[in-house]
């Protein structure tokens, strides 16, 4: 399918159960073998076609029985309560990477995720106070690096 005008602006993380560095980054094999995850977005400016997406957040939980590269993930989509029925089938078109431009994040997301869940509507909050405390509260994870004591200025 052809990529679709769609643009995302704002607060982004990324995580895994990997050791830091992510293996699966480097086309290694994940730490313990297998990788569990996250990706969590609050979006400030976005659109996907004429559906404004200002203000909502949206996060993925993946699993993958090996390393990414490999595939045979599976991803469940997370998408703010609050959104409507356009915005969620909006949101939910740019996870599943159908409508993103070759190699970009999401369209090779869409290669090796063999399993894509429906999504699931949460509350959903996404707030960083130090650069070692990131909470996106819709899936209820928490990132706290191993030992970092650098603060967001």
């Amino acid at each position: 399918m052809a990529a679709s005008d769609w643009r995302l602006e704002g607060e982004w993380i990324k995580n895994c159960n990997c050791a830091f560095g992510c293996p699966c980054d480097f086309n290694a094999l994940p730490t313990q073998g297998y990788c569990k995850g996250m990706v969590g977005m609050r979006i400030t400016k976005g659109h996907f076609e004429k559906t404004k997406l200002d203000g909502l957040v949206f996060a993925g939980t993946v699993h993958f029985p090996g390393a990414l590269h490999e595939g045979n993930g599976q991803l469940q989509p997370i998408i703010d309560e609050r959104a409507t029925p356009e915005q969620r089938e909006a949101l939910f078109n740019i996870m599943s990477g159908k409508h993103s431009a070759e190699g970009t994040l999401f369209q090779i997301l869409s290669l090796i995720v063999t399993k894509m869940h429906e999504p699931c509507l949460r509350r959903s909050s996404f707030r960083s106070t130090r650069m070692d405390a990131w909470r996106v509260s819709s899936c209820r994870v928490c990132w706290r690096p191993r030992s970092s004591r650098s603060r967001i200025r």
